[in-house]
């Protein structure tokens, strides 16, 4: 897993071509295969509350190789706490 990288990505439809929030990925230990997704606050707290969709991949330069690890769904709801 060293030659890989992690990226990660949000949108409100799988098929949308505009993407609603990306995820900062992090290979924190290649050799057990750990890896780190985060989305910060200054990006979620612009997104309209709804359910997205996301997935990550690890990828090599020019990616020669790419592998969809994660996919799912998340449900985006409106601050309470100010």
């Amino acid at each position: 897993m060293s030659d890989y990288s992690a990226r990660a990505q949000m949108r409100s439809k799988k098929s949308s071509s505009t993407v609603a929030g990306t995820f900062t990925c992090t290979v924190t230990d290649a050799t057990n295969g750990k890896i780190t997704m985060k989305m910060p606050n200054v990006t979620t707290k612009d997104l309209t509350p709804g359910v997205y969709y996301y997935d990550l991949e690890l990828y090599t330069s020019s990616d020669a190789n790419v592998t969809r690890l994660l996919e799912g769904t998340a449900t985006v709801t409106a601050e309470v706490t100010r």
